[in-house]
């Protein structure tokens, strides 16, 4: 996905290059290149106001977002393993295999539904499909999620690929968990397969 290596969020304001605070705020803006790829520029409160109106209308995509306040310490154990879903992500992405699009899609949901992601843009691709973007809070890194269209048939076995990748019963640098026998891993997929379902689209 080559048109979709969009940078991360700057640290600084893209045009007057004022530093963004913890708990401050600030605007994404997503431009088309000569070269038809895309481009992030950050930009703070006032610099977006002085935009022009016909310049906004003429992006892709533009959103707002808040820094979190690191002086606030999290303390609370999450419930989902977000650190391994979001590291089993971003290796996914990087090999960008077929076989991969519907784990990758069911990891991103996850992490949205924990809080980690927000979903900032539905786009098409010049081929027809469907990509979803996704920011990560805090770091405001990008994350560009192809929609496969699961039906929900295709969620147990797709339910029973994320568990074992993020247990650890699968290795990434296999190509073998591309195949995973349900009845291997039937006792500990039960009640999971119940919650993604209620979170398909």
């Amino acid at each position: 996905m080559a048109d979709w290596n969009i940078k991360p969020r700057s640290a600084r304001c893209s045009a007057c290059g004022k530093v963004f605070e913890p708990g401050g705020s600030g605007h994404s803006l997503l431009e088309l290149t000569e070269d038809g790829t895309f481009a992030r520029r950050d930009l703070c409160p006032a610099c977006f106001s002085a935009l022009p109106p016909e310049t906004l209308q003429s992006l892709p995509g533009a959103w707002a977002f808040t820094l979190a306040n690191t002086a606030k310490s999290k303390t609370r154990e999450a419930p989902l393993r977000k650190e391994t879903a979001e590291h089993l992500l971003r290796v996914l992405l990087e090999r960008n295999a077929p076989a991969d699009r519907g784990v990758c899609y069911v990891l991103a949901i996850l992490l949205e539904r924990s809080r980690q992601f927000i979903e900032r843009r539905i786009s098409r691709a010049p081929d027809g499909r469907r990509i979803r973007l996704y920011e990560q809070r805090g770091t405001g890194d990008l994350f560009p999620i192809e929609d496969p269209g699961l039906k929900p048939q295709d969620l147990p076995a797709i339910q029973t690929r994320v568990l074992a990748l993020l247990e650890g019963k699968i290795s990434l640098l296999s190509a073998a968990h591309a195949h995973v026998k349900r009845r291997s891993w039937r006792p500990c997929c039960a009640r999971p397969v119940k919650r993604i379902r209620r979170i398909s689209r």
